[in-house]
């Protein structure tokens, strides 16, 4: 099954009454451990084997700097307690133990569920970002684990000088692992780095940087980056409303989120210059939010991980107390939507495509939606993908749509639906009143005018250059 998330238009033939803004983002919960302080960006979850889910958090205890590494457990995900993993010696009794964080100036970058590892003591890697005062450089270290308790040190290094924040995914496309980082400690734009075996990345590649688009001074603080569906979603924190005292940037500002997207791991694209997630539209305010890691519940929905404070960046780091620990709750493919105003109907017609097996899903609010289908295989030699009406499958005969769904699968009067088209070059019409449109899924295979000619008169499909 394939997913249209509706980031951009370049899969548009027409849009009308529409207007793109960022998915509704619920805060679900917001908690402390009670006895650290949780202002850095610093928190990734995952569902374990045995169902239950296990949340790793960085932060300080009563000294600035000095951070280690901390555990929650959830049943659900999202109301957590501390865990219970007591040794011999440590602060609290809830710490895990995990000496190579127990340094001033050391961070986690991220830490990350390699699905593909052959070997269970290499389930989960941590990149680490540990500072050297001879070098004046961060180095890059690897760990591993198979429980998310005990870690390894590998060999190998994730970045040859950066400071998190940073991410990690496995991209099937170019079949290598990539780091998503900064170039050097303090040097706040986005790259990559990539490597087959999860030992050295190689060279650095830039791929995000602040542009004209932005609000004054703004700066890409870094990026939380995963694959989501075939394609790759970044949460980049934008570093904001900077005075500009000491001509330094640090001792003030903001953090919120922003989306960009890829649709191949390693060209990536700014969304909404609004914000995605910002702990400022909370009350109280809480300028500093970050988010850093995500899980996929069972029903779709995304919960994204992430830290906050009530003082600015700088001073959030120093005056310890309120950091605490955030879950928020993002619709299934609810990064985007297409909205019509209120009351008000839309159009979308999505550019050319070959409709497989199976039936549309759609996920949406509306008062009223409607779905039409025009083939375009009429003249095989159509190079303009200019459609004819497919008896049977007009606005009129489908059957409509009212309500909030995540799966609503379109079906025209007389039985008919989607699974009649297989085989068939088509373009597809849909009509929202009142609502909003978050993605199209199926089976289906993108095309252009002459792909989609190419296919009707040799069977060839874009994949298939002979």
């Amino acid at each position: 099954m394939k997913t249209m998330l509706f980031f951009d238009d370049h899969r548009l033939f027409g849009r009308d009454g529409l207007s793109r803004r960022y998915g509704e983002v619920k805060l679900e919960s917001s908690f402390s451990d009670g006895y650290t302080s949780t202002d850095h960006p610093a928190a990734w979850c995952f569902k374990t084997d045995d169902g239950t889910y296990k949340l790793l958090y960085m932060a300080q205890g009563t000294t600035y700097r000095h951070l280690k590494l901390f555990c929650c457990v959830s049943n659900d995900g999202i109301n957590f307690t501390p865990a219970n993993l007591a040794i011999e010696g440590t602060q609290f009794d809830h710490e895990i133990p995990f000496p190579a964080l127990d340094a001033p100036g050391c961070e986690i970058a991220t830490v990350y569920e390699d699905k593909n590892a052959s070997d269970p003591s290499l389930r989960y890697r941590m990149l680490f970002a540990r500072y050297d005062d001879a070098k004046l450089r961060c180095e890059g270290n690897i760990y591993s684990s198979a429980d998310l308790i005990n870690w390894t040190l590998c060999e190998g290094s994730w970045s040859d000088g950066t400071e998190p924040i940073a991410s990690l995914f496995y991209n099937e496309y170019t079949k290598k692992y990539t780091s998503v980082l900064r170039p050097f400690w303090g040097i706040r734009r986005i790259g990559y780095k990539t490597s087959e075996n999860m030992s050295d990345f190689g060279e650095f590649k830039n791929c995000l940087i602040s542009d004209a688009c932005d609000a004054p001074l703004d700066e890409l603080y870094g990026m939380y980056a995963f694959e989501y569906d075939g394609m790759f979603i970044g949460a980049i924190q934008i570093y904001s409303d900077l005075h500009g005292e000491y001509n330094a940037k640090f001792h003030n500002g903001s953090i919120y989120t922003q989306l960009a997207y890829s649709y191949d791991g390693e060209y990536w694209m700014r969304s909404l210059r609004t914000p995605f997630i910002s702990g400022k539209d909370r009350n109280p305010s809480r300028p500093l939010a970050w988010t850093s890691g995500s899980i996929r519940l069972d029903d779709g929905d995304l919960l994204i991980y992430g830290t906050s404070s009530e003082y600015e960046h700088g001073p959030a780091f120093r005056i310890l107390g309120t950091g605490r620990l955030d879950v928020y709750r993002v619709r299934k493919d609810g990064f985007v939507a297409l909205c019509t105003e209120k009351g008000e109907s839309g159009s979308l017609i999505l550019r050319e495509q070959l409709w497989k097996s199976g039936e549309m899903h759609l996920n949406l609010k509306a008062a009223k939606a409607t779905v039409a289908v025009r083939c375009t295989d009429h003249d095989p030699g159509n190079c303009l993908s200019i459609s004819e009406p497919i008896e049977g499958f007009t606005h009129e005969d489908c059957v409509p749509f009212s309500g909030d769904s995540k799966d609503w699968i379109p079906t025209w009067n007389g039985e008919r639906s989607m699974k009649d088209l297989v085989g068939r070059t088509i373009v597809i019409e849909i009509r929202i009143t009142d609502g909003e449109i978050y993605s199209m899924r199926g089976d289906f295979i993108d095309l252009y005018n002459t792909e989609a000619v190419r296919y009707r008169i040799l069977g060839k499909l874009p994949n298939d250059r002979s």
